[in-house]
Order: C-alpha cells, then sequence, then structure tokens
C-alpha cells in the first residue's frame, strides 16, 4: 500500500467503488433519465410555440426541487443551455 493512501472503500459487506458506481449509473438510467427526458420534451415545446427559450424555470409546486427531478433537470439545463451557467 501506498504510504498515506486512501484505505479501499469498503465496508466489509461485499460492495467496492465499482459496485457503488454501478449502482448509481444504473439508478441514474433507471429513474433520472425519464425525468430528464420529460424535462427535455416540454423545453422544447415551450421553445416551439414560444419561439424564445424560457427565463427561469418555475416547477408545478415546487417539485423541480425534488432530489431526482432536480438531478434531472440540473443535467438538462446544462446540456441544453451551456453558456448561462
Amino acid at each position: 500500500m501506498i504510504p498515506n493512501a486512501m484505505p479501499p472503500f469498503d465496508f466489509g459487506l461485499g460492495e467496492t467503488a465499482d459496485a457503488l458506481r454501478d449502482q448509481v449509473q444504473r439508478f441514474s438510467a433507471e429513474q433520472v433519465a425519464p425525468i430528464a427526458a420529460e424535462i427535455d420534451r416540454q423545453l422544447s415545446s415551450f421553445e416551439r410555440h414560444m419561439d424564445v427559450e424560457p427565463d427561469f424555470i418555475d416547477g408545478h409546486q415546487h417539485a423541480h426541487v425534488l432530489p431526482r427531478v432536480r438531478d434531472a433537470l440540473l443535467q438538462v439545463l446544462a446540456a441544453r443551455y451551456p453558456a448561462r451557467k
């Protein structure tokens, strides 16, 4: 082991950093990606009908602050409007 190196990420329950990464990727694909696709569809519809990008996002009953929705929204906004960071 390298001196001062971090110990392996293992709680003794069989998981590894690779297993955790794989689980996060599965969760993202199963839970976040469909929400992101719907957000992207709604933004496209807005832009098509209004002929302008939205100035702000105001989710119904603050749904945009829920963790999965927030993650998906931020992902879509960063991809669609990179200059607006």
